[in-house]
């Protein structure tokens, strides 16, 4: 028991394990397939039991810590290679296009809610709506939004891993906002980000120039440690929970991509404060 507490000590503030495989099949003659990798790190996350109707248990919360700015985000537009699968391998590797990269969330916002529901013994559902801002617009007008529906769920040890697929939210015509137009930018931070790949010629600007509205699916995963815990899933939901370390990615994807999420999930060296 010491020895797994020990190691979460010794690897607080920092990734444990990232599992990403995402195979994308692109049927359409688009040929080569194209993405939008949002990684966003050391976000605060709350956990609150509040029980209702239809299953409800309770409400996840994670945002960019605002309080003490420390959250960062890197924007990555990636050509998905030959194969248009997303951590393809070989000839097919993902190739990086441009970046945008922000180092303190006093830059940029994100916030997820995610509704959590209970389908059945340690079997939960979490659903709710993701925004991610630039260093120019605020939540009222997001950069990036969409409602997200998880396809696994699970608690090990005191760490929650997510991942499943993202949608166009309500009336929106795309992940990537705002419209009308099929441009697409978000600007990050110049002095932030690496000199290259740079592909728009703009250090820490990403660019879209057409076809804004074919990224109409995604994908999102996060986790983080809420503290040591040895119950079940049960348990967990039982009670109100926050970390301090939470990481997530959200991908963007056009719309001739057919998306089978494989199994995405994070853990990472959080701590639960209270």
């Amino acid at each position: 028991m010491e020895l797994v507490m020990s190691s979460w000590k010794e690897t607080e503030r920092v990734l444990l394990a990232i599992i990403a495989v995402f195979m994308v099949a692109n049927g359409s003659a688009w040929g080569d397939g194209m993405s939008f990798n949002f990684s966003v790190a050391t976000l605060r996350s709350n956990y609150t039991a509040s029980p209702g109707p239809g299953g409800v248990v309770g409400t996840l919360v994670i945002e960019d810590d605002n309080l003490n700015f420390a959250s960062r985000l890197v924007l990555a537009q990636l050509d998905l290679g030959d194969d248009g699968l997303l951590g393809g391998g070989g000839g097919n590797a993902d190739t990086e296009l441009d970046l945008a990269q922000i180092e303190s969330s006093g830059s940029f916002a994100m916030r997820f809610v995610g509704t959590v529901i209970k389908l059945g013994d340690n079997h939960y559902q979490i659903f709710g709506p993701l925004e991610i801002t630039d260093t120019t617009n605020d939540l009222n007008s997001p950069q990036f939004q969409g409602w997200f529906t998880s396809s696994y769920v699970s608690v090990d040890y005191g760490v929650l891993h997510f991942d499943g697929h993202l949608s166009v939210l309500g009336t929106n015509d795309s992940l990537l906002l705002p419209g009308p137009g099929n441009a697409w930018t978000y600007n990050g931070i110049s002095g932030d980000t690496p000199v290259s790949p740079d592909e728009d010629g703009v250090r820490g600007r990403v660019t879209l120039n057409d076809l804004r509205t074919t990224f109409d699916q995604g994908l999102y995963a996060g986790g983080g440690y809420f503290g040591y815990f040895t119950g079940d899933m049960d348990a967990w939901f039982a009670g109100n929970r926050s970390c301090e370390m939470f990481d997530v990615q959200a991908v963007a994807l056009p719309e001739p991509t057919t998306v089978l999420l494989a199994f995405m999930a994070l853990g990472m060296g959080c701590r639960k404060t209270k």
